[in-house]
């Protein structure tokens, strides 16, 4: 879908390969989505700054998962701590992405995310769709899609630690399908993903089951026939 499209016949080259004729292909940096670094100055909080409480949630790498934001464990700072701060304020709508360690990891700050005051810390990065150019929906899609996570791979540096840049992120190439088409694409892929979540529950559910029931069976508290 990412690649090919809906029903599209003629195709052209391109710099992702072959992709239907009425598409493009633009760098990050040319579609007016920014790429926004966190504060990193002086006044970036440290172990006595932070609280199990308070004004501003500041995301930590538990927070930002392969499957979008986790909030189980968490960490904030104070309104006046925020206030010392610069960049890095998440609003809605806004994408994180991690940029150190496990890289690629992205998570959409819906109107869903129970926080109104979010931080990024200084292994994450901000990407914000200021245009009308490309659903952020569609987006999301694109930024954990192969066509996009091959890139980040090629370019990502770091023996120990992997690590993406800003600049790294602004020259990802994205597949820019018409706007209906994307909104078409993102529904798709919704759908099979919620299928997918709920079979995944499903199995879960089974494999509950099936260790309970060889718990009964080998301590006897249900007896074969």
């Amino acid at each position: 879908l990412l690649t090919q499209g809906i029903g599209h016949t003629k195709f052209k080259d391109s710099p992702l390969g072959k992709i239907p004729e009425s598409w493009e292909v633009k760098a990050l940096k040319d579609s007016r989505i920014a790429v926004i670094d966190g504060d990193r100055g002086a006044s970036y909080p440290n172990g006595d700054d932070f609280q199990h409480s308070g004004y501003c949630l500041f995301l930590n790498a538990k927070n930002v998962t392969k499957n979008g934001f986790r909030f189980e464990d968490y960490q904030f700072i104070d309104e006046a701590k925020h206030r010392q701060l610069r960049k890095g304020t998440l609003e809605r709508g806004d994408l994180v992405i991690t940029t150190r360690g496990t890289i690629g990891n992205i998570a959409y700050y819906t109107e869903d995310v129970p926080f109104d005051v979010i931080r990024i810390n200084s292994g994450m990065v901000i990407i914000r769709n200021s245009q009308n150019e490309i659903s952020t929906e569609f987006l999301v899609q694109l930024l954990d899609a192969p066509i996009v996570v091959d890139q980040i791979k090629m370019m990502s540096f770091g023996s120990a630690q992997q690590q993406l840049t800003v600049a790294i992120l602004n020259n990802l190439n994205l597949p820019m399908p018409p706007f209906d088409e994307q909104r078409e694409i993102t529904k798709t892929l919704e759908s099979v993903g919620n299928q997918i979540a709920a079979e995944s529950n499903k199995l879960s559910t089974l494999q509950q089951l099936k260790k309970g029931l060889m718990h009964d069976l080998l301590t006897g508290k249900v007896r074969v026939a």
